[in-house]
């Protein structure tokens, strides 16, 4: 019989304590699919915060924002931005001060850019595809599939040519970085692609 509902997992694990006397604490989660891998919504504020630790606002509203990354040039932040059960990239202008949309399926998070600035990759769960994307920066074009989470991992970081991605993937033994490479100007997921694992399978 469930005792609670809803609790909020945190690398596939429930986050929860029992006490010696029985009391139970929790952090409730959102819901259902990729909703339910943060915890309740919240506002926050983007800001920045430099060297010496000066933080200074930044213009967009407070949102339940979630895993920002700063494009190469410092001049775009992309974000994931949860609304109820849903999470979607959004891209900040930081000089036009305006919040452009990426995604629009509703179960996207963890946007990287690469290094030219010209697209982004990030996750999509799904009831189909748990997968790593790709887009182009400007919005235009499909999500391009780069390969499966439960093949690949998760995206860390891009190598420095822009055609290999450092991916981190969860495993009982131990959480080896992998690396997924391709040929040409974007990885994609094909017989060029190879995976490279540092730890056991």
């Amino acid at each position: 019989v469930p005792i609670v509902e809803g609790v909020y997992k945190m690398g596939g694990a429930s986050q929860y304590a029992v006490s010696d006397s029985g009391t139970l604490i929790y952090i409730p989660g959102r819901g259902e699919g990729i909703a339910n891998l943060m915890p309740v919504a919240r506002q926050r504020e983007l800001v920045w915060v430099d060297r010496q630790g000066k933080v200074d606002e930044i213009a967009a509203d407070p949102k339940d924002y979630s895993g920002p990354n700063i494009s190469p040039d410092g001049t775009k932040v992309a974000v994931g931005i949860f609304d109820g059960d849903t999470s979607d990239i959004w891209i900040w202008d930081i000089h036009s001060e305006v919040l452009t949309r990426l995604t629009f399926n509703g179960n996207s998070s963890n946007p990287l850019w690469s290094p030219d600035g010209q697209r982004i990759v990030f996750v999509s769960r799904d009831r189909d595809t748990n997968g790593i994307y790709c887009k182009a920066a400007d919005g235009t074009g499909k999500d391009e599939l780069l390969g499966l989470i439960s093949d690949v991992g998760t995206p860390s970081f891009w190598s420095g040519d822009g055609k290999a991605l450092i991916t981190f993937k969860r495993q009982r033994v131990s959480n080896p970085m992998q690396m997924m490479r391709g040929r040409g100007p974007a990885p994609k997921r094909s017989p060029s692609l190879d995976f490279h694992g540092t730890g056991n399978d």
